[in-house]
């Protein structure tokens, strides 16, 4: 598994310098041993569907599943994990949570804006999402048929409903009817302005993922963090075996993790340009708050594309019940564009001690 996650690194523009040992040729031929080795030692993608009451999938279901599966009996997809459980409903709450202390992470719009509709088709155009700098003007699939933007929750990847909280979406699965997450302004989850508010959503949305339907002060039981799954093999082939010219082979990859989710297979007649992008998409959904997408922009070197600007959505109620919903921008994050932040600096006194014994400067460009 380091060694499949290391390899498609290495061959990733952040680090491929011209004639490295590690290519993407050679990142497909370990990531696709790595797979192998997997499935002969029995891994496979989680795929048990919970009862109604317990979680909306089984990508949802996978990531409440209960800690202490040290043997594989049940849990097949983990390769490495925390086994203690997060306290989501505390931390990363709802204000109609009980005991909550924050609402922690808030999805963005951005994030939202990359959840397919069922069909398969994305809702904006990967190549260029949005015509704006602010990502005001989102730049719609022309292709697909499914998305409303007067309803925009609807018809939605079900990773969707298994990661975020949006408005009008239950808040138990066990009494789906008894509360209802109202993110409108003046509702029960209202969106808030405060920059230092610690209760209320500053950008429309609440983290749904690891945190159980009925996780509260009563029942505290929530998900924990999956350092290294399956998931991640068969997307790291997809990936190298895109850029290493192997098309057929990346979509079936790709398409594992697609359909375990319920989604249907990539288009066969996709460009290495287009696959490329859906795979990065896909990334981006599957690994939603795991701390990939950290790295992978990185990697990829598009940071300065993906986390500049940032916008949230206000939704209003009129006298009739109807919603009106409005894109807002944050102000943009400094320094984010500075191509400095792509890598860490190295301390102070590692370089300073290569300066001393061997005459180079290994402080990595810009610090």
């Amino acid at each position: 598994m380091l060694k499949s996650r290391t390899a498609l690194f290495a061959a990733s523009p952040l680090f491929y310098e011209e004639g490295s040992k590690y290519d993407w040729e050679k990142a497909y031929q370990i990531n696709k041993e790595a797979l192998e080795q997997l499935l002969k030692h029995e891994h496979a993608l989680f795929d048990i569907t919970p009862a109604a009451t317990v979680a909306q999938n089984s990508y949802a279901y996978y990531h409440i599943y209960p800690a202490g599966d040290y043997s594989r009996s049940v849990d097949k997809e983990t390769i490495l994990a925390n086994w203690v459980s997060y306290d989501m409903w505390l931390t990363n709450g709802l204000p109609v949570n009980k005991g909550m202390t924050s609402c922690g992470i808030c999805p963005s719009q951005e994030m939202v804006d990359c959840y397919e509709t069922i069909d398969g088709e994305p809702v904006l155009d990967l190549a260029q999402p949005y015509l704006d700098e602010q990502h005001l003007v989102p730049n719609y699939n022309k292709k697909n048929r499914l998305y409303d933007p007067n309803n925009p929750y609807a018809n939605r990847d079900p990773r969707f409903e298994a990661t975020i909280y949006y408005n009008g979406c239950p808040r138990y699965l066990v009494k789906p009817d008894s509360v209802t997450v109202w993110t409108y302004d003046g509702g029960n989850c209202s969106i808030s302005d405060k920059a230092q508010g610690r209760f209320n959503t500053r950008t429309g949305y609440y983290l749904r993922k690891f945190n159980a339907s009925d996780a509260d002060e009563d029942h505290q039981t929530d998900g924990r963090a999956h350092v290294a799954r399956l998931a991640e093999i068969y997307l790291n082939l997809a990936e190298c075996a895109c850029e290493s010219g192997r098309l057929d082979e990346a979509r079936e990859a790709c398409n594992a993790v697609r359909n375990r989710a319920g989604m249907p297979d990539l288009p066969t007649n996709l460009n290495q340009d287009e696959l490329r992008l859906r795979i990065r998409n896909e990334r981006r959904v599957e690994f939603a708050f795991e701390n990939m997408r950290f790295w992978d922009v990185r990697r990829w070197k598009i940071a300065d594309q993906t986390d500049v600007q940032l916008t949230g959505m206000r939704i209003t109620k009129d006298g009739s019940g109807n919603f009106s919903y409005q894109r807002f921008a944050f102000d943009p994050r400094e320094n984010k564009s500075d191509s400095k932040y792509l890598l860490f600096p190295l301390s102070e006194d590692e370089v300073t001690k290569m300066k001393h014994n061997c005459g180079e400067d290994w402080q990595n460009p810009g610090w």
